[in-house]
């Protein structure tokens, strides 16, 4: 027997019908065979709506952490993101290419390695990088 069509009934008494109708051969034709399934709409709906809330309160409460490559604008959620990390990212990006985080206040702008962690909430705002092009000695 091969499922050929499903449908879902609203009931006044505030159930939830699901019927699954069945098909299959009988001697003197086809027979239908039917399965009733009768919900709790309100424990449904409320099931559903608690994993909502719950998405909502995680997305709600997900920190998100800003930085800038050049003039570019991206977020994550880590807290902290190696220089590959951050690279992967930028489209395009010419291999070899290096990334340079700007020091904060009188701090110097550093290198940062493909395998560096870099701490992107320091409290001091939004980390800036800039690409630096690859080298070409001649």
């Amino acid at each position: 027997m091969t499922v050929r069509s499903s449908n879902v009934v609203p009931c006044a008494f505030r159930g939830l019908v699901a019927v699954s109708v069945k098909r299959g051969h009988h001697q003197k034709g086809f027979s239908f065979d039917a399965m009733c399934y009768i919900i709790d709409a309100g424990a449904a709906m409320r099931a559903q709506g608690d994993t909502m809330t719950n998405d909502h309160e995680k997305q709600k409460n997900a920190k998100t952490y800003e930085y800038f490559v050049n003039q570019d604008r991206y977020e994550t959620d880590q807290p902290a993101l190696t220089g590959a990390q951050i690279k992967a990212r930028i489209p395009n990006l010419q291999p070899g290419t290096g990334l340079s985080l700007e020091g904060h206040g009188h701090d110097p702008d550093r290198l940062i390695g493909d395998d560096e962690l870099v701490q992107l909430d320091t409290g001091h705002g939004p980390a800036r990088f800039t690409l630096v092009p690859p080298a070409t000695f001649g």
